[in-house]
């Protein structure tokens, strides 16, 4: 038993000083996902988990059209990993707003870091490629104007 217990420990500490590195896995958005309808009916953006508007959704809704100025904030998500928009962190490939909303993106939390922003109306088919942007899979806050 105690010789099990030494070549164990032996093995253990020998693949650590080896200095493997598994990488985490891939985040992945689990499903279509609509939040703000509690609000209104009104779709703001929809954010999508692959390029070219495949894969799940992400439905941002309100209680109307975004407001003609790009000065204020329409609504703001700080955390894409939190809460009703669990699982969308880093995910996001593609994107368009609706109802005079223009989207902004931030690459980190609370937006903060690179920002990607504009005015990718869907309401006649339009959208942008985030990894056209070098956006791709990498949006952790975003707000809408």
């Amino acid at each position: 038993m105690k010789i099990r217990r030494i070549i164990g420990v032996t093995m253990a500490f020998s693949v650590a000083s080896l200095g493997v590195v598994v990488a985490a896995p891939q985040a992945n958005a689990v499903g279509n996902t609509d939040v703000g309808r509690d609000y209104g009916l009104v779709l703001r953006a929809r954010m999508w988990q692959h390029s070219d508007k495949g894969g799940a959704a992400l439905s941002v809704y309100g209680s109307s059209v975004c407001s003609s100025t790009t000065s204020d904030r329409d609504i703001t998500q700080n955390q894409l990993d939190y809460g009703l928009f669990n699982n969308w962190n880093d995910v996001i490939s593609s994107a368009a707003d609706f109802n005079r909303c223009d989207t902004y993106l931030y690459w980190d939390t609370y937006l903060n870091g690179e920002l990607r922003s504009g005015n990718w109306d869907g309401t006649n088919g339009g959208y942008v490629n985030l990894p056209d942007l070098r956006f791709n899979d990498v949006t952790s806050s975003f707000y809408l104007s």
